[in-house]
């Protein structure tokens, strides 16, 4: 087959790294794909001087040079408005072809998005890993007629499922029916590239080969809005970077009835690894409630970090959230958390959260390992890292949670409901979303519910709701419920 393409490279004052993909993949259409007909975009944003003539040296069909840095949505869509071909590969600046094999991956690649008018992307990246044989985020193999290579067509609905910004080859059909890139937030992180992939998601679909796995990034720094999977020290060891959350006063408000092991548990994880964290414990009249024992266990090294409150008769879960909502804004708290008392806290928690409110996101909840019914399963930490084994020891919990750091950006959110079991806002998204003036949750549910019917309330108004896949809780579930019948 003959093929006709457009090679859409996008940059950013980064000529060596750019220089670096461009030569490797002319290098391989000229050694083995001699019969394709390509033509070369390129976009740079705010590159200057030197760095300028190196980029114009490298013989490009159409080069836009832009003074200032625009952004990658508005970048993106002034490239694709060139594309008069069947199709584009999109190759990003930081990432280099390495292709031992000398597979034809361009001709393979779109003889595999003829097949079927759905398929709009075939992903030439080796990251992040992935596992061919899990049925959960793929399906197949298949192989084209015409083909050589088997393919996996990747589920849209598990995170990095859809459009993503790595090489690949694409169908400019595809990308014109589904429009624009957003450019209302140009420089915010990944914003276009998520937004995008949600709305390519609704119609197309993405494929991977793992005999075409060619592209590998060369950035030093972790690519913008990208997330992090390789398993060494350095730049991509979340340890050896300084937390976010050094200077951010949050609450969590832990509700009890009973079960005060658990409950101690959770604040003492809480206060352990949340710098100026505050928890606000609400006790719901439980029986052998005693606050001598509070102030007893208070008094080993957590004063000024809790604030304790008990009611004298049964009330339920929503009036406790409730309570500690309004105690979290008196207290004048930047963010709340309305959590369960049997979850354990782990080492970096809030900096994928407190990364994603203020990304605009409305209402976050972590991994976990027991997210609830079918529709929170976006939240299940085995969707994200199968090795996880359900075990609460310290140790384990803490590796589990750097393993999903280094697979995961801060930023990384997976859109979804959030399970009630933790669900973070900031203060006053909590209380511009109230029920009423007094009360967040709508009282007239008082156990369960509270949750659905406060996000339905959100996303009414155009809120949204995601996952943090950067963070995670250890959830018992239903320690407390499980003691009142609810």
């Amino acid at each position: 087959m003959r093929l006709n393409l457009s090679v859409v490279a996008l940059s950013c004052r980064r000529p060596a790294y750019l220089e670096r993909a461009v030569t490797s993949l002319r290098a391989h259409i000229e050694r083995y794909e001699r019969d394709a007909s390509v033509s070369w975009f390129c976009l740079d944003n705010a590159s200057s001087g030197k760095d300028r003539e190196e980029i114009k040296g490298l013989n490009w069909d159409v080069l836009v040079l832009s003074k200032h840095n625009v952004g990658v949505g508005p970048g993106l869509n002034r490239l694709l408005s060139l594309v008069r071909s069947d199709y584009f590969l999109l190759l990003p600046d930081d990432w280099e072809l390495g292709n031992a094999a000398g597979t034809q991956f361009l001709r393979e690649s779109a003889i595999i998005l003829q097949t079927d008018p759905r398929l709009a992307q075939v992903r030439l990246d080796a990251a992040p890993p992935l596992d061919f044989a899990d049925k959960l985020r793929c399906d197949g193999p298949f192989i084209a007629s015409g083909g050589k290579v088997n393919f996996f067509v990747l589920n849209p609905s598990v995170p990095w499922g859809s459009f993503t910004f790595t090489p690949s080859l694409c169908r400019t059909e595809a990308f014109q029916d589904v429009g624009p890139l957003s450019e209302d937030n140009p420089l915010r992180r990944k914003w276009a590239e998520v937004s995008y992939s949600q709305r390519l998601a609704g119609k197309y679909l993405a494929i991977k080969s793992p005999d075409m796995l060619v592209f590998k990034h060369i950035g030093e720094l972790t690519c913008p809005g990208w997330p992090i999977y390789d398993s060494g020290a350095g730049n991509g060891s979340v340890s050896a970077r300084p937390t976010e959350s050094d200077s951010i006063r949050v609450a969590a408000i832990i509700p009890t009835y009973g079960a005060f092991d658990y409950a101690r548990k959770a604040i003492s994880t809480f206060l352990e690894r949340t710098k100026d964290g505050t928890a606000i414990l609400v006790d719901d009249a439980s029986p052998g409630w005693n606050p001598d024992d509070w102030e007893r266990w208070i008094d080993k090294g957590m004063q000024g970090r809790i604030f304790v409150h008990h009611f004298a008769d049964r009330g339920g879960l929503t009036r406790s959230w409730n309570w500690g909502l309004r105690k979290a804004r008196e207290f004048g708290a930047e963010y709340a958390v309305a959590a369960n008392s049997d979850i354990l806290f782990t080492s970096g928690w809030f900096d994928g959260v407190q990364r994603a409110l203020n990304a605009g996101w409305d209402l976050i909840g972590p991994l976990t390992n027991a997210p609830g019914p079918p529709n929170f399963s976006m939240q299940d930490v085995a969707m994200h890292y199968r090795q996880f084994r359900n075990a609460d020891d310290a140790g384990y919990l803490e590796k589990v949670a750097h393993e999903l750091r280094r697979r995961y950006a801060t930023d990384h959110v997976a859109p979804a409901i959030v399970d009630g079991f933790f669900q973070a806002a900031r203060v006053s998204t909590w209380w511009a979303n109230a029920h009423t003036a007094e009360n967040v949750y709508d009282p007239k549910y008082p156990m369960v519910g509270n949750e659905e019917e406060f996000q339905q309330r959100l996303r009414a108004k155009g809120g949204r709701t995601g996952v943090a896949c950067a963070s995670f809780i250890y959830h018992y579930r239903g320690v407390t419920r499980s003691r009142v019948g609810a």
